[in-house]
């Protein structure tokens, strides 16, 4: 799909990628993560499990096991980076329309599932190994779906790219 501009924003969906051993690595990852009951991220959400990687106050001993994104995405410095688990029934969930402050977003898919990604007008599908850039200033907002996995990074990039 590559870079897509609209009048409401820029994005960039990229397919395949993790290689097909990195995605073995992180699929056992996120297969034998420890995850959390979240009740809420926004106020139409279900509860969702979540495991925390890295955040302001939070550390997880698994962040390691996310390194490899860092240098594909060209991040110098995580904001906050949460694998999340959404396990809804057969209904689509929209997600509250967000955007966030002033760095880099990653929206990494996992698996194939019926949800995606509402952005600039456009409907971006849950694909595995498909991940969406952006820019986390624009709006955006998650459909999810049965068994819908993902990780989700917030980050700042590198200025000597």
């Amino acid at each position: 799909m590559g870079r897509v501009s609209t009048e409401l924003g820029t994005y960039s969906v990229v397919d395949n990628f993790l290689d097909s051993v990195e995605y073995q690595v992180i699929d056992f990852i996120l297969h034998n993560l420890p995850w959390y009951l979240q009740d809420t991220q926004c106020n139409t959400d279900s509860p969702y499990l979540a495991h925390t990687f890295y955040s302001e106050d939070h550390v997880s001993d698994k962040l390691d096991a996310v390194g490899m994104f860092k240098d594909k995405l060209l991040a110098e410095r995580w904001l906050n980076v949460r694998a999340n688990l959404y396990m809804g029934g057969t209904n689509q969930m929209h997600r509250d329309i967000f955007s966030d402050k002033d760095h880099k977003t990653a929206i990494y898919y996992h698996n194939d599932n019926n949800g995606g990604l509402n952005i600039c007008g456009d409907f971006v599908s849950c694909k595995r190994n498909r991940v969406v850039l952006l820019d986390s200033t624009v709006e955006h907002q998650g459909v999810h779906d049965f068994k819908k996995m993902l990780i989700n990074f917030n980050y700042d990039i590198s200025s000597h790219t």
